[in-house]
């Protein structure tokens, strides 16, 4: 896997290979760090946590309407040059941030469950693979065509995420739909773009690892966010059964 390649115009972070090594390292020491720290504070919550992070999901929210706006501008209307984009840059950039996600909720007292942490542990790579294009001739081809479909619908699933998170209760009858609707659209868009790949040929060239390795992420997300909302619904019908059992 090769670096990819430096965008038209000039950021402040065009990550690497290295770089997501290094960013990976400092995001998992900080993580072990602060977990030891909150543990040695009595279990957390720290001070100003709560708030902290009412007000970060609210301003989140925010941020990932208008990331929303700069995805939908930037679809194109005819074939374009697959080069580093403002809009592929930002997607990639915003899951670097959500790395905060993980420090609000140690901060906060509770405990990162496995989809959480995973979750947040591989976005940036899933983004750095899918979404950024590369340089490496010997693929041949594009490593991020229909990359917005999921960034999209990603977006929109934050919005209405992190303004729960932020105090907008109405909100959340609709987060088990747009989470998992977010991940079959992804799973889909990939294994169209590969079935495209390898069974039709693009132009000559067969790219496909950028495609497989993103579906395999998304599918774990999935598998993992399936099983929450399978847990959550067990709890809610005990509770539901309790609490009838009460009024008998």
């Amino acid at each position: 896997m090769t670096a990819h390649n430096t965008p038209e115009r000039s950021y402040l972070w065009q990550p690497d290979l290295l770089g997501m090594i290094t960013a990976t390292l400092a995001f998992t020491t900080i993580w072990s760090g602060l977990n030891v720290f909150v543990k040695l504070c009595g279990g957390g919550p720290l001070p100003g946590a709560s708030t902290f992070t009412r007000y970060n999901s609210r301003l989140y929210s925010l941020l990932s309407y208008g990331l929303l706006v700069v995805i939908v501008r930037s679809w194109p209307s005819s074939s374009q040059s697959y080069r580093t984009t403002t809009a592929e840059w930002l997607y990639h950039m915003s899951k670097f941030y959500e790395y905060i996600d993980i420090f609000n909720v140690i901060a906060s007292g509770g405990t990162v469950s496995l989809h959480f942490g995973w979750h947040h542990l591989t976005t940036s790579w899933l983004t750095w693979a899918r979404v950024l294009p590369s340089t490496d001739t010997s693929i041949g081809g594009s490593n991020n065509e229909g990359w917005r479909w999921f960034a999209a619908a990603n977006a929109v699933h934050h919005v209405l995420m992190y303004a729960y998170f932020g105090g907008l209760g109405a909100v959340r009858p609709l987060l088990p739909y747009t989470g998992q609707i977010q991940l079959i659209l992804g799973i889909l868009v990939d294994v169209w773009i590969i079935y495209k790949r390898v069974m039709k040929g693009v132009d000559g060239h067969v790219v496909v690892w950028p495609y497989v390795f993103s579906m395999g992420l998304l599918s774990t997300y999935l598998v993992l966010n399936s099983r929450e909302l399978a847990a959550a619904e067990r709890v809610s019908r005990k509770k539901r059964v309790k609490d009838t059992s009460k009024e008998v």
